[in-house]
């Protein structure tokens, strides 16, 4: 939009305001800095829900194709207290079921490490594209005001 078009479009904007509401309606005038900072206040000023991780996880499962109900109700099933415990009594001889025991406790020790590896990779992973949306999504509303 160009210069003559803009000053055509604030008249039409204040011939307007002036029809609605009178001549009591005030005129704002703002730079982009303070914008930027008006915004900045407001934003630090909201707090999000405390489940909204739960809400977000959910929603970027759904968006992969999974069902994050589902796959919430099956974790929950499971009993992790007892998964550490030998299914069957060892006796203190029992050196061939001792070392079953510690083999399968390594791997589910890696499993765990992994999923917990693997989790905060995805938080990270998601803040980050989080950040780049909303910087993208800034410099093109920063952009647009600042050709006007």
């Amino acid at each position: 939009m160009s210069r003559p078009d803009f000053s055509a479009l604030l008249e039409k904007s204040n011939q307007l305001a002036a029809q609605t509401f009178g001549d009591g309606f005030p005129s704002l005038h703002r730079g982009i800095e303070q914008l930027e900072e008006v915004s900045r206040r407001m934003a630090s000023t909201i707090q999000p829900p405390p489940d909204s991780a739960k809400v977000k996880a959910a929603h970027l499962l759904a968006g992969r194709g999974f069902d994050a109900d589902r796959l919430s109700r099956n974790l929950s099933s499971i009993n992790f207290r007892t998964t550490f415990e030998p299914l069957e009594a060892l006796a203190e001889t029992d050196v061939e079921g001792f070392l079953r025991h510690q083999h399968k406790m390594i791997i589910l020790t890696a499993i765990e490490e992994q999923n917990k590896e693997i989790t905060a990779t995805l938080r990270k992973n998601y803040l980050a594209s989080l950040r780049q949306d909303w910087e993208s999504t800034k410099q093109k509303l920063m952009d647009s005001l600042g050709q006007r």
